[in-house]
């Protein structure tokens, strides 16, 4: 990968004397991406994450899809 595109060569001797590649691909940023639930699920979950029981969450609401 150099300067963000990734070069593809069928022949190394080309690309190594100063021959083009014969594919180059871009890489660009990703789409900022909202997600959301949709379809409110019949159950709700908890989350406990660390030792501090002020950091845990009950009743986080569930959902049976996400937009895409």
């Amino acid at each position: 990968m150099a300067d963000g595109r990734i070069l593809y060569a069928l022949d190394q001797k080309a690309t190594h004397m100063g021959g083009s590649p014969i594919l180059s691909e871009s890489i660009g940023a990703p789409a900022a991406l909202e997600p959301a639930g949709l379809e409110h699920a019949s159950m709700a979950a908890s989350v406990y994450k660390g030792g501090d029981p002020s950091h845990w969450r009950r009743s986080v609401p569930a959902f049976q899809a996400v937009n895409d």
